[in-house]
């Protein structure tokens, strides 16, 4: 459920790029790829220090 949400909240924000030609579909895959992922293994690690209390 969450990574549908976030993806929701790429397409909102990249749209507009991607449709006024500011950056290329495949640029912006590439950019929401890396901020999903980034996004994911932030809120793991964050999750592992909590338990580990």
């Amino acid at each position: 459920m969450a990574l549908n949400i976030g993806a929701n909240d790429v397409a909102n924000n990249v749209g507009p790029a991607v449709g006024s030609k500011a950056l290329t579909m495949t640029g912006a895959i590439i950019i929401a790829a890396i901020f999903e992922s980034a996004g994911a293994a932030y809120r793991w690690w964050r999750g592992r220090q909590h338990h580990q209390k």
